[in-house]
């Protein structure tokens, strides 16, 4: 039998006090690979954690976890903006729309079905953008404003996550979907909820809905 690749790396978790204090920290630590996902815009998630001093493990709260496709590299510029945010991901952490977003980003990794995945996903986006009405249209534009890019990129942008949100609803409202139309709306949800929260570190803020809608109606046309 060949073992597939479920890790990459550990984290150790010290302090001289041990006890409650580093139970605390090593609980608060785990915030971290919640960092490092959104520097190597993947899935980093935390498959145990073992006291050795103790001689126990405290084994993940989900049963199962699907193998790795691929090994992460250590990209050392992904590490570099992992350390650089460190501050603002703390900052941003207390926001609850950010936490929650990014506690659904988490989660949806571990869940067995495509579907279910996507409606977590989408959630983590519903509740950062702030969006409640004219949802599909609003959440496209939101994150093209949002997110990096020429006007060109940002057009293309809305044009996709509008696109994406279609298939979310088909999923909600229990239209059937074949397993690769499924497999692509699930990482289509992943990679834009990774982005979206990513640039929220950047940002250091969760910006309001209105702050949004005030940037989309402050442009114009030229002839």
């Amino acid at each position: 039998m060949v073992m597939e690749t479920l890790a990459d790396f550990s984290l150790r978790i010290e302090h001289p006090d041990g006890g409650e204090v580093l139970a605390a920290k090593a609980w608060n630590a785990l915030w971290v690979f919640s960092l490092l996902s959104l520097a190597f815009r993947s899935p980093i998630i935390p498959l145990y954690s073992y006291a050795q001093d103790q001689g126990f493990a405290i084994a993940n709260r989900n049963l199962m976890i699907r193998p790795r496709e691929a090994v992460l590299e250590p990209v050392p510029e992904f590490l570099a903006w992992a350390a650089a945010s460190m501050e603002r991901f703390d900052v941003v952490l207390a926001d609850q729309r950010f936490q929650t977003a990014q506690r659904y980003y988490n989660n949806a990794h571990y869940l067995v079905d495509d579907d279910a995945k996507i409606m977590l996903l989408w959630a983590g986006i519903e509740g950062l953008l702030g969006v409640e009405a004219e949802i599909s249209r609003r959440i496209a534009l939101h994150a093209a404003i949002l997110l990096d890019g020429s006007p060109d990129e940002k057009a293309a942008t809305y044009q996709a996550v509008k696109k994406a949100y279609a298939a979310r609803s088909k999923v909600v409202h229990g239209v059937g979907m074949d397993r690769a139309a499924l497999s692509t709306a699930y990482r289509f949800a992943s990679d834009l909820l990774a982005k979206v929260l990513r640039k929220i570190v950047d940002l250091g803020r969760v910006p309001t809905m209105a702050e949004l809608d005030r940037v989309a109606a402050s442009g114009s046309l030229s002839s």
